[in-house]
């Protein structure tokens, strides 16, 4: 026999001198000593198995479990890597096998099946899925060698030891099954799962580990683009957390599960796939109701046209759920987009009745307005603007971001009449958005209004109108370019030539700051409106 084993344990010893000294080269320095007793163990593997040796069972089981040890330790303090960690690991595992095969040690064949599926785990962690397959066969030959050494020596396993070798041969199937999931093999995975499913109820504690590793695989699969197989796994997955009331999967990731299976359905496109769709999110919603499964919800209502009464339904089990009011208004907003007047009509009393005494009071107005604005009942909007208005200065404050929509959805209702050429029409909307500002409110969107004002007002000849609103726009934009080309046309109007002079001087000056201002001036048409920022 050579002196390969005593190499081993120097090098073992040389790891927990290296611990101590913690130097720059430890990293190194681990990598090497790895590498040496990879090269070792292989050898030594290879000349003493079924051969007599020089060292003891208890040699070999001290240095496997040493070199065990440290690979726990470092990795708990992250001082090595996770490929490190698993070759050591594997080393270790492959070391213990060097003892007399001929005895039966029970508690050494449980240590050796536990190493096999911790270094499994470890090789798992850092996605070298091949490298599991030799320790599997291991601890299944382990767990062979049991059952047969002591069934031989006429001793009867007690319950709680078959129990725990049960467990094993899941565990063993269970991490196969994750195996050959991750590297993308379906059908190879669908047999492996059929597998682990079959013994389930003999382990209920492992019905969330079941379903994690099939909602991984569906990422994995939906990530390649291959949508049957993960709405397959994602089937899998909701259907092993159901599993008994004390192990099942919580009910958040339940609907998470569900959620995806039902985005996965709509990815389809086709109107088959909607109907999987609608039952998968009503699912979620049951297990979990919440935003993200309610907006999901009126998607695939709206996109499966269904009709009115089961939108309006929804939205009365999002005010029943009492969920956030922003959640409500967009799901109004979903079916307004989708052109159902009626519903719409149908929801906002009851929104109105629900929400109109708490914070959200002047949301909801805004959202008979947007309504209102969106389907063309210009009187109905108008209404629901003033009072708006009038309860937003008596002290009833909108959000800034309710504010800055507002003024969105009136500047875009005048600009529908500017393309029309009404510009009596647009006056009204700019108007209103005028008088939602406070006395001496001075911003950069206030003086983009009196422009738009001074524009419509221009085109309807009201000179003294239109420069009343370039004054004011003055006053907060002094150097603006377009309020001076304004005051151009203005004076262009009257036949001032002072005036108009003066404008085009402001201009000349301005383009020599800015050599485009000029140009993109004279390509400004005139009932051109400016946007809100």
């Amino acid at each position: 026999m050579d002196d390969t084993f005593p190499k081993i344990e120097v090098l073992i010893n040389n790891l927990y001198d290296l611990k101590q000294k913690r130097d720059g080269n430890f990293e190194a320095s681990v990598k090497r000593v790895l590498n040496m007793l990879m090269v070792l163990e292989k050898g030594l593997w290879r000349t003493t198995r079924g051969n007599p040796s020089s060292f003891t069972d208890s040699q070999v089981e001290k240095c496997s479990l040493q070199l065990w040890n440290w690979a726990v330790a470092e990795n708990t303090l992250s001082t090595i890597s996770d490929i490190d960690n698993a070759k050591f690991r594997h080393v270790a595992c492959k070391l213990l096998t060097l003892s007399d095969p001929s005895s039966i040690n029970e508690r050494r064949v449980r240590l050796q099946i536990e190493m096999c599926l911790n270094a499994a785990q470890a090789w798992i962690v850092c996605g070298r899925y091949e490298m599991t397959d030799d320790l599997f066969e291991l601890a299944r030959t382990c767990i062979e060698k049991l059952l047969d050494g002591l069934a031989g020596q006429h001793h009867s396993l007690s319950g709680s030891k078959r129990m725990m070798l049960d467990r094993d041969l899941f565990s063993i199937d269970g991490l196969q099954f994750q195996c050959v999931g991750s590297l993308g093999e379906h059908d190879k995975a669908v047999i492996a799962f059929n597998c682990v499913r079959d013994k389930l109820a003999l382990h209920p504690k492992e019905a969330p580990f079941l379903a994690m590793v099939c909602y991984n695989l569906a990422l994995k699969f939906h990530k390649e683009g291959k949508l049957e197989e993960c709405t397959y796994w994602l089937r899998q997955s909701y259907d092993t957390g159901k599993a008994e009331e004390e192990y099942k999967v919580d009910s958040c990731q339940q609907a998470k599960t569900l959620r995806f299976l039902a985005h996965v359905c709509l990815q389809w496109e086709a109107p088959h796939c909607w109907i999987n769709a609608l039952n998968a999110i009503e699912l979620a919603i049951k297990e979990q109701p919440n935003v993200p499964g309610f907006l999901l919800y009126m998607k695939i209502l709206t996109l499966s046209e269904a009709p009115d009464t089961d939108l309006i339904s929804a939205v009365q089990k999002i005010l029943k759920h009492n969920l956030p009011s922003d959640l409500v208004f967009n799901a109004v907003r979903m079916v307004m987009q989708n052109g159902r007047e009626s519903a719409c009509k149908t929801c906002l009393p009851f929104v109105c009745e629900s929400l109109s005494h708490t914070t959200c009071g002047l949301e909801v107005i805004l959202l008979k307005m947007e309504v209102a604005l969106h389907f063309g009942n210009e009187d109905e909007a108008k209404k629901e603007a003033e009072d708006l208005i009038a309860k937003h200065h008596s002290g009833k404050m909108l959000k800034e971001m309710q504010q800055e929509h507002m003024h969105l959805l009136l500047w875009g209702r005048a600009s529908f009449h500017i393309e029309a050429k009404c510009y009596a029409d647009a006056l009204v909307w700019y108007e209103l958005s005028a008088s939602f500002y406070a006395p001496g409110k001075l911003d950069c969107n206030l003086a983009k209004l009196y422009r738009n004002l001074a524009t419509c007002y221009l085109e309807l000849h009201r000179l003294n109108k239109a420069k009343e609103s370039l004054s004011k726009a003055h006053r907060i934009e002094p150097d603006n370019p377009t309020t001076i080309f304004l005051n151009l046309r203005v004076a262009l109007f009257e036949g001032d030539e002072q005036n108009a002079s003066h404008a085009m001087d402001c201009l000349v000056q301005l383009a020599n700051q800015e050599k485009d201002s000029v140009g993109r001036l004279e390509s400004l048409p005139a009932e051109d409106q400016e946007t809100p920022c």
